[in-house]
């Protein structure tokens, strides 16, 4: 990526993070309610093992956020001025509110 052009690796990387919110957002809607609508002898061992599931899910999401990798990812969009920068920032939130949830259930 670094023989890129500027221009070239920044709108790659606002692809990328498009798709991967995308996928980010699509965990993010999941309730515990959605076990009873596919299974409705659901009781509440399937929710604990949902919540203990989601959980590991947004720990997995929120390190990818803080790793190393995609600060210097969100570095370089933020020296370019990129308009993805407050989004990036907005999904990091829900994710953490997300994971706190999810640890407190």
């Amino acid at each position: 990526m670094d023989s890129l052009a500027p221009k070239d690796k920044k709108q790659i990387y606002e692809v990328i993070i498009t798709k991967w919110k995308k996928l980010v957002k699509k965990v993010l809607k999941q309730d515990s309610e959605s076990i009873f609508e596919t299974n409705q002898k659901a009781g509440p061992l399937e929710e604990i093992k949902f919540w203990d599931k989601r959980k590991d899910n947004l720990n997995h999401i929120y390190t990818q956020l803080i790793s190393k990798k995609l600060i210097e990812v969100k570095t370089f969009l933020t020296s370019q001025s990129s308009h993805y920068i407050g989004p990036f920032d907005k999904l990091k939130e829900e994710v953490s509110q997300a994971k706190d949830e999810a640890e407190d259930n």
